[in-house]
């Protein structure tokens, strides 16, 4: 009996064995070494059987020396497996209406740079499914527009391997609400980009970016109802938006490694939101861009913690318009805070955490902006060192910064002159029974010697003079 079992089991295997074989197999019997068209694979002899696969078929690639070249859409749409070990050559300019399953394989835009690099978008208008831990790789000037449904529960891993002054391949998502759940990798190095264009277009899966690569948002980002919202890795990637992307919100969870982070814009980005919390094992910069009429690039809502510094860093501007970066959950609790370059705004004493904040002044479209969502008098109680400008609300005489404690140090630089300047009052107080402390440089320079000084230029009233140790330094 216990063979006879045995028997029927193994007879159902082989026919279940039988049902899911691939119609045809790819061999790469017609390639010419040296002739990338001998490749293609509408050439029938590179098929076993040989034939084209058609309507209702499945065809299965699995090795990679002899990688097939998708250069034509295939009659009748019959479904591609790229298993573990093989490729497939996505054409330039090529439009496939077959779906794909990447069961381990690798989907390629750029296999050869005589051949592949630039060249016109290469589009999938099928659903692309991950069965197995695979790849999608490309090179130096490559598009790969997937306008089907991402699905599959294993990691897609994105690669750059070749890129030209930072031209490295871009994939674009366009469809929402994609059923996937295996997770997102995008590799270090060639500068590779992740477009999202959809809610949801890369499903429920964590997301990494490491170094060089960018992680692009589209469209707002909805995951209510959702299974689960995904977490976001930086490993010294970044974030960016579309340009004009308006009123979008990113609800991700953010952890930033040691290689550090990015969360950025998109040109003339104008009230977005990253509303999940930030993590800092590692530095994290915010990078706005061009704004017109002091719009707000976007805004961290999520509470920020660990014990690294953030860096504001805004370099793109047109004709003075600049977006403004804004720190707005309260209970931010990380180590300090450098305006590079850029505005910030801090909607509460709590959103700036406790650090040090450095204020360099670049230009004339840098500065720290105080704005309670009422409008409000400050307490602070970190030091500060600045040579850019603050306001304190609308600069009006009616609101007013008090440092209780603090070190205010005029200028980031010790031998060179500054000058500060706080539209609204200034205040000094102490913290308990601490004073505040006031550092302002003589600077002497030249023969003869020419003194210079930093200057503190507040707009309204100073006081608490009493509550403050002046301290000179004289260089030169």
């Amino acid at each position: 009996m216990k063979s006879a079992c045995l028997s029927i089991v193994a007879v159902m295997c082989l026919l279940s064995c039988i049902v899911h074989a691939a119609d045809f197999t790819w061999d790469g019997g017609a390639y010419v070494s040296g002739t990338e068209s001998t490749r293609y694979w509408d050439r029938t002899a590179n098929w076993s059987p040989d034939g084209a696969p058609a309507a209702g078929q499945t065809a299965l690639v699995n090795i990679n020396n002899k990688y097939a070249v998708a250069n034509a859409n295939l009659t009748g749409s019959p479904a591609i497996e790229v298993a573990t070990g093989g490729m497939v050559a996505h054409n330039n300019g090529a439009t496939l209406t077959t779906p794909v399953t990447l069961s381990g394989g690798t989907w390629h835009m750029c296999p050869d740079l005589t051949t592949y690099t630039w060249g016109p978008d290469r589009t999938l208008n099928a659903g692309l499914t991950v069965t197995a831990p695979s790849f999608l790789k490309g090179g130096r000037g490559n598009n790969m527009k997937i306008n089907g449904p991402l699905s599959g529960s294993s990691l897609l891993t994105f690669q750059a391997t070749d890129s030209y002054q930072g031209d490295g391949p871009e994939w674009y998502f366009s469809v929402a609400n994609s059923p996937f759940s295996g997770g997102v990798l995008i590799e270090a190095g060639n500068s590779p980009i992740v477009w999202v264009y959809a809610s949801q277009a890369l499903g429920t899966g964590d997301m990494t970016a490491r170094s060089t690569s960018t992680l692009v948002f589209g469209a707002n980002q909805n995951y209510t109802g959702a299974a689960r919202t995904p977490v976001l890795t930086l490993e010294g990637g970044a974030t960016g938006m579309t340009d004009h992307l308006a009123n979008a919100t990113i609800p991700f969870n953010v952890i930033v490694q040691s290689q550090g982070g990015t969360l950025g814009a998109g040109t003339w980005a104008d009230s977005c939101t990253y509303s999940g919390s930030v993590t800092l094992n590692g530095p994290l910069a915010l990078t706005g861009s061009r704004a017109g009429g002091g719009a707000t690039n976007f805004t961290v809502t999520g509470q920020i913690t660990g014990n690294y510094p953030i860096t504001v860093n805004t370099t793109d501007q047109y004709q003075g318009g600049r977006g403004i970066v804004t720190l707005a959950n309260a209970n931010n609790s990380y180590a300090s805070t450098t305006i590079q370059m850029g505005y910030l705004m801090a909607t509460s004493e709590g959103a700036l955490s406790t650090g040090p904040i450095t204020i360099n002044n670049p230009d004339n479209w840098t500065k720290l902006y105080l704005d309670k969502p009422t409008n409000a008098n400050w307490t602070l109680t970190n030091n500060i060192t600045a040579s850019g400008p603050i306001q304190i609300e609308d600069g009006s005489a009616s609101y007013t910064l008090n440092l209780a404690g603090s070190t205010l140090t005029v200028g980031t630089s010790g031998t060179t002159a500054a000058s500060l300047s706080v539209a609204g009052n200034l205040a000094f107080a102490k913290n308990g029974s601490t004073p505040a402390t006031l550092n302002i440089n003589v600077i002497g320079s030249g023969s003869p010697i020419v003194v210079t000084n930093d200057v503190l230029a507040v707009s309204k009233s100073v006081t608490g003079l009493s509550n403050v140790n002046l301290n000179i330094s004289i260089t030169g």
